[in-house]
């Protein structure tokens, strides 16, 4: 390990110090409000696991949609039609989310130490193995053929999806100080991937030739130390019609670019989470509150946006994930660190049902279609439950 990754070892560690003193002065939850139950949800399955070492992937495959997770030195498939476990592999641990490849035949998992390694989606028998120089916390994604893999120390490596092979691979410099996990990769067309990197920059990748194409500032570091010029890309990108992909950054805005490196949109916030998008809103916590806005850019006018209501029912009581929404007919789901799942009006922001989930912190929602019907999974670090909503 050179003198540039104990710097930064050291750094995160001090920063995660201060973050766990922070959270114990941190305000009582904000207490729960009464409202008119307008949902019913119901539990379809629920399975205990093992800790999550990091969030859950999705795999819709020939054999049905599986909802893919890495605990301990194991990946596990579950299917998510019963709970079912559809099969297991050990490999050693892995810290990354799972990548799927296009095809949904190809599963990738980062092993740290530092190893890529592709498995069967219809069985997790090993296809390949590949190692790689350092470790990795961002999930590899697939575009035209390669999976496009970002290591923690600014380097980034398209392997071919068939044999594993190192078909590129170029270093970017790395700001002193990022956020765990931070970082996020997405294909913008067949030959396009784009790669959010800590310090607010995003980059266009030809994954044909691992030719950069452009480079392109999503947000603005700003602060007189490196805690506060943290703007590192959060996962994950969204794909957004005429719009490209859009992700948020840390406490600076939620913003879009197109496959030209072009900024189609942004808007200023104090993002904590991830980005979510159903139909025309969009929803992202900006400190404990809920924030839901329109889009109503131009082309001569990217940042516009309407703000539609903030809920601030959330105060003192969210984890640190930073993908905890989902949203779909009419609601937006959110589960708080106290073990209850929020349903709130997307159109009012109001509160429409509530769950005691007797989940932990830091939850990780999904919204997947079953049989025709949107199904609510939620993962957290002791168990996995799947919930059916219904007005």
């Amino acid at each position: 390990m050179n003198l540039r990754i104990h710097l930064r070892a050291a750094l995160i560690a001090s920063v995660l110090a201060g973050l766990v003193a922070c959270s114990s002065n941190k305000p009582a939850p904000a207490p729960l409000a009464d409202f008119k139950p307008m949902f019913v949800m119901k539990q379809q399955w629920s399975v205990g696991v093992e800790s999550l070492n990091a969030a859950p992937s999705v795999l819709r495959g020939e054999a049905g949609t599986q909802l893919l997770t890495a605990q301990g030195q194991d990946v596990f498939a579950y299917r998510v039609s019963s709970g079912a476990l559809a099969w297991r592999a050990s490999l050693g641990l892995v810290e990354a989310p799972l990548g799927v490849s296009e095809n949904q035949q190809t599963v990738l998992a980062l092993v740290q130490g530092s190893e890529a390694v592709a498995l069967n989606a219809a069985n997790g028998q090993v296809l390949w193995r590949n190692s790689l120089p350092a470790e990795m916390r961002s999930q590899p994604v697939s575009v035209g053929g390669v999976f496009v893999v970002l290591t923690a120390d600014g380097r980034i490596i398209g392997l071919d999806e068939q044999t594993g092979r190192r078909r590129w691979a170029f270093a970017r410099t790395m700001p002193a100080l990022s956020l765990r996990g931070s970082g996020a990769v997405a294909g913008v067309s067949t030959s396009v991937a784009v790669v959010g990197l800590p310090g607010g920059k995003a980059v266009g990748v030809n994954v044909n030739t691992g030719k950069l194409i452009w480079e392109a500032s999503v947000a603005q570091t700003r602060g007189v130390n490196d805690v506060e010029r943290i703007a590192d890309v959060l996962p994950r990108w969204v794909a957004v019609q005429g719009l490209g992909v859009c992700a948020t950054t840390y406490r600076q805005r939620a913003a879009c670019v197109d496959e030209k490196g072009e900024i189609t949109h942004a808007q200023e916030m104090s993002a904590t989470s991830g980005l979510t998008v159903s139909g025309q809103q969009w929803f992202a916590l900006e400190d404990g509150s809920l924030k839901s806005w329109t889009l109503k850019s131009t082309s001569a006018n990217p940042g516009q946006a309407s703000i539609d209501w903030v809920f601030d029912g959330l105060k003192g009581r969210t984890g640190n994930s930073y993908t905890p929404l989902a949203a779909f007919d009419g609601a937006v789901f959110v589960h708080d660190s106290t073990g209850q799942l929020h349903v709130l009006s997307s159109q009012t922001g109001k509160t429409i049902a509530r769950v005691a989930t007797g989940m932990s912190a830091d939850v990780h929602l999904y919204a997947l279609v079953l049989d025709g019907k949107n199904l609510l999974i939620g993962a957290s670090n002791k168990t996995i439950q799947a919930w059916l909503p219904a007005q």
